[in-house]
C-alpha cells in the first residue's frame, strides 16, 4: 500500500512475487483509490469486486498533517492549497476505514496507519520510549524563546527539529538565542533536542527480532544524505534488547531505529521509523533487509489463507 512508483513498494512486491505470492499494489495516489470501501464488513476495489488481502505492507498513506503552514502560503496559491489538505485530510480519513477493515478482518498490516500516524509527532513516541525507561534525548517542544534560551543554558549543545517527523534537523547556534533569531519558532511549536554525540547506528527490527545494523559513518548532524559510509555489524545483545524494545514499546511489527552509541558505550534511542527506507542501507551493509521482510507478508497471507 503507497504510490506504485515508489521503489520500496515496487522492491517488495517483487520480492513477494519471487516467493510465489499474488500481489497486489493498492496506488494510494492514484484517483482509484479513493473509491475503495466496503459493503456488510468485507472490503471491495474501485471495480466494486470484493477483496482478501492476506498480509499488507504500509509504505505510505496520505498524512493528517498538511505540509506547509497556511501563514506561508498566500495569494492564488490559497485556494490551490486549501484543496490539496482538503483532499488529503479525506483521504487519511479513508485508509484509516480501509486499515480498521482489514485489522478486524486479522490480516498482518506492517505497520498500521495508526500507527504510523502516532509516529509523526516525535514528542508523543519520546513520551512513550521515556515511560518505559528507554533512553533518549532529553527535548523541549515550544514556541517560547525565553524556554528556547533556559533548555539550552541546561543542557549545552542543542538539536532543532520539526515536531513532525520526516524533516531535517541542524544544530542550534548559541550565539543566536535572541527573540529575532529565534523567530521560526514562534510561529509554531518546535522540538529542541539535547545533542547526543558518538556513533550513529541504524538497526532493523522485524517481528521482535534484528534482522540488520550498521554503523554510519558521517560527520553531518542528520546523517540523511550525507553518509560517507554504511557498515554492516552484529548487534550486541545490548543492542539488539534495546531495539526490540523499542519496536515493542511503539508497535512496530517492522522499524528502522536510530541509535547514538557514545565513546563510552552507552546507548541513546534517537528515532523509530514506522516506514523506513531500507533499499540503500542493506546494498550497503551486505545484510538483507527486504527479503525477510517479504517473506513475513508471504508466511502471514499463506496461514490466513490455509485458515
Amino acid at each position: 500500500m503507497g504510490p506504485a512508483t515508489d521503489s520500496h513498494v515496487k522492491a517488495v512486491a517483487r520480492l513477494v512475487t519471487s516467493l510465489g505470492a499474488e500481489v497486489s499494489v493498492v496506488d494510494t495516489s492514484a484517483a482509484p483509490f479513493a473509491r475503495w470501501g466496503w459493503r456488510e464488513g468485507r472490503l471491495h476495489d474501485h471495480r466494486g469486486g470484493e477483496v482478501r488481502l492476506d498480509a499488507v505492507y504500509v509504505r505510505s498513506v496520505a498524512s493528517p498533517l498538511p505540509r506547509h503552514d497556511v501563514l506561508e502560503v498566500g495569494g492564488p496559491a490559497m485556494a490551490r492549497w486549501l484543496g490539496v489538505v482538503e483532499r488529503g485530510r479525506r483521504s487519511q480519513i479513508h485508509a484509516r476505514a480501509v486499515n480498521a477493515s482489514l485489522e478486524m478482518s486479522g490480516t498482518l498490516v506492517v505497520n498500521p496507519v495508526e500507527t504510523s500516524w502516532f509516529h509523526r509527532s516525535k514528542p508523543a513516541a519520546d513520551l512513550r520510549l521515556r515511560a518505559a525507561g528507554i533512553p533518549s534525548p532529553r527535548c523541549l517542544v515550544t514556541d517560547d524563546p525565553a524556554e528556547v534560551r533556559r533548555f539550552v543554558e541546561a543542557v549545552g549543545e542543542v538539536i532543532r527539529k520539526p515536531v513532525a517527523g520526516g524533516g531535517y534537523c541542524d544544530v542550534l547556534d548559541p550565539d543566536a538565542l535572541s527573540d529575532a533569531d529565534l523567530v521560526g519558532a514562534v510561529t509554531a511549536p518546535v522540538l529542541f533536542q539535547e545533542r547526543i554525540r558518538g556513533d550513529d547506528l541504524r538497526v532493523y527490527v522485524l517481528d521482535g527480532e534484528v534482522i540488520a545494523a550498521g554503523r554510519i559513518v558521517t560527520t553531518a548532524v542528520d546523517y540523511r544524505g550525507n553518509e560517507d559510509d554504511v557498515v554492516g555489524i552484529t548487534a550486541d545483545d545490548e543492542l539488539a534488547g534495546l531495539c526490540c524494545r523499542v519496536a515493542e514499546t511503539l508497535d512496530l511489527v517492522f522499524t528502522g531505529i536510530d541509535v547514538k552509541r557514545s565513546g563510552g558505550g552507552e546507548l541513546t534511542v534517537l528515532d523509530a521509523n514506522p516506514s523506513p527506507m531500507f533499499l540503500g542501507f542493506e546494498r550497503r551493509m551486505g545484510q538483507p533487509i527486504g527479503e525477510p521482510l517479504a517473506a513475513r507478508l508471504v508466511a502471514a497471507g499463506r496461514a490466513g489463507s490455509d485458515g
